[in-house]
């Protein structure tokens, strides 16, 4: 975890609950758990961010950076409806992301990161 003071490691038992999808530990974090860790641009838990059922803990603590990569089949042409989905995710990243749509030749680079929240 990168913190105000730099890079900083716990190590913690291991859990038996695992998931490879962010809603999945929303629902988990909220239903269950009470705390955990969650990628700050899930789609899930912004309603609950928004209405207070969760709440944001360590607001200066972020996890590793994640990258998102965009693939799509044609190199001469991008439809509308896939720019539209870029577009519309770009817009409800978090300030801090950082990203850089290029179209064509160019390279596509979405940035985000994790905050830790609790309910």
């Amino acid at each position: 975890m990168d913190g105000p003071n730099g890079r900083e490691v716990s190590e913690l038992p291991p859990s038996q609950f695992r998931v490879n999808v962010a809603e999945a530990m929303a629902l988990a974090v909220l239903d269950v758990a009470g705390v955990g860790a969650l990628p700050l641009w899930t789609w899930t838990a912004l309603p609950w961010l928004h209405d207070g059922t969760l709440t944001r803990v360590l607001p200066t603590y972020q996890l590793s950076e994640m990258q998102v990569h965009g693939l799509y089949t044609s190199r001469e042409h991008l439809d509308a409806k896939s720019r539209n989905w870029i577009d519309s995710f770009l817009s409800q990243q978090p300030s801090r992301a950082a990203s850089s749509i290029c179209w064509g030749e160019r390279k596509v680079t979405i940035e985000g990161g994790d905050r830790f929240f609790r309910t």
